[in-house]
């Protein structure tokens, strides 16, 4: 298979081998038939599924059925829940718990939600401008602003209140037994212009997660921001991480009707 537009060289460590290799390629141009054909795909904070969008025309279209939930008190249209704040709480959100070291751009891009110690509970907006430093600053203002339109939602701030204050709180929702060697094989992807959870934070995530047995694989793609779900060539990415999760996923389970 050809590497789509804009697929560049990626770094890519592998915990076992201990290895940096680099490579271009992409998934192959077929899947096993036995092969699980079920993708669920969940957003993230201040977006809905609707940001799926672009990936599951493409998953549908070579076969998969997709499963795009919303969080709890996220369902609705763009229009509605900007109208009505009353987001839910996720549960785990990243960083995970044991990561000490927050670069300056995440600390910047939570500040809207984290200004507040008092509203907790409480779901704020980005501005445009925030969610161009945050999501698109690979584009200029002008070229962010149609998706911030279209995408763009209030988020809970009890979702980033957890994470910042994990490391004090010895039940913290964001803690994760990283030792549990029967865990399902994990791929983290990181992008080297993204704002919001830096390529660094998502490689503290994958080192903690590597001390278990369990296949662990840290990707880079160093020209990507935290809108990799549809910066262009978001294609490459999305094929990769389907692949990936084809090759490591259970051989034993058996597609759905």
């Amino acid at each position: 298979m050809v590497p789509s537009a804009g697929y560049r060289l990626h770094r890519v460590y592998h915990r076992r081998s201990g290895r940096i290799r680099y490579s271009t390629a992409g998934p192959g141009d077929s899947r096993d038939a036995d092969a699980p054909d079920t993708v669920v795909l969940i957003h993230g904070l201040w977006l809905t599924p609707l940001s799926w969008e672009h990936r599951i025309a493409r998953l549908s279209q070579h076969g998969f059925k997709v499963i795009a939930p919303s969080w709890p008190g996220m369902e609705g249209d763009i229009e509605s829940l900007r109208k009505d704040p009353s987001a839910g709480v996720a549960i785990d959100p990243a960083p995970v718990k044991g990561i000490f070291a927050l670069p300056f751009s995440e600390l910047k891009a939570a500040f809207p939600a984290l200004k507040n110690p008092f509203a907790t509970h409480r779901a704020v907006a980005l501005t445009p401008a925030q969610f161009h430093y945050g999501f698109t600053n690979h584009l200029t203002e002008e070229e962010s602003l149609p998706l911030y339109e279209r995408y763009a939602v209030p988020g809970p701030n009890h979702v980033l209140f957890q994470a910042s204050l994990a490391n004090f709180n010895p039940h913290a929702a964001t803690t994760v037994d990283f030792h549990n060697d029967d865990r399902a094989p994990l791929l983290l992807i990181g992008g080297g212009r993204d704002h919001t959870v830096p390529a660094s934070v998502t490689e503290a995530n994958y080192h903690l997660f590597g001390k278990s047995r369990a296949v662990t694989e840290y990707r880079e793609y160093p020209e990507r921001t935290h809108w990799t779900i549809a910066q262009e060539g978001w294609e490459g990415v999305a094929d990769y991480a389907v692949d990936w999760a084809l090759r490591h996923g259970p051989a034993r389970m058996s597609p759905q009707a």
